[in-house]
């Protein structure tokens, strides 16, 4: 990565977590479908069909869900990406990437959520990049878990990042002014080192 790029990718903590979660269907699922085996619990024989369906049903989910997380562990997905051309960040469920060109770019900045730390009792923030509303430039665009988009306002959650808030906002900064040639500012340094 050079001094003019900029790479944010889902944080795997996040992706280790949803896998615990699918694990833990796919653990309900065969505790279900194998009553007796794994917990003690008694099943009518009428019934056991039933149990067996759902147990497969719920490990299939528990599955489907862990399945990706376990990809994604290997390869994290790129949240947002700030290159010469502009901003790509990840849309739909696969985290495909979308480019905003830095001629609709406005600001960005520590956005704040609803949300308080426990220790310091501070907001917790988002990244937040701004564009301009212009034609061609899209209002909203469905976003996974982690990115939103809507309102021209794109902002990505503190916990889904790999990268601290407060050091990507100046990075931003400083690739944008590159890019434009006013400068990026005394306060502003590359993460990319």
């Amino acid at each position: 990565m050079n001094d003019r790029e900029l790479e944010i990718r889902v944080s795997r903590r996040v992706m280790l977590i949803k896998m615990f979660m699918g694990l833990a269907f796919v653990l309900g699922g065969l505790v279900l479908a194998f009553p007796g085996r794994l917990c003690e619990f008694a099943i009518p024989e009428d019934r056991v069909h039933i149990f067996k369906a759902l147990g497969g049903a719920t490990g299939l989910i528990g599955f489907i869900i862990a399945l990706p997380q376990a990809y994604y562990m290997c390869r994290p997905p790129v949240m947002m990406r700030a290159t010469g051309d502009g901003i790509f960040f990840g849309t739909g469920r696969l985290y495909r990437l979308e480019l905003l060109e830095w001629r609709h770019f406005k600001s960005v900045s520590v956005g704040t959520g609803p949300a308080t730390s426990a220790s310091t009792d501070q907001p917790i923030g988002s990244l937040e990049v701004i564009f301009k509303s212009a034609p061609g430039v899209p209002c909203s665009i469905r976003t996974p878990a982690g990115i939103s988009y809507h309102n021209y306002v794109l902002s990505l959650n503190r916990f889904y990042m790999n990268r601290p808030v407060e050091a990507i906002v100046p990075a931003i900064r400083e690739i944008h002014g590159k890019i434009s040639g006013a400068g990026a500012g005394p306060d502003c340094k590359s993460l990319s080192g």
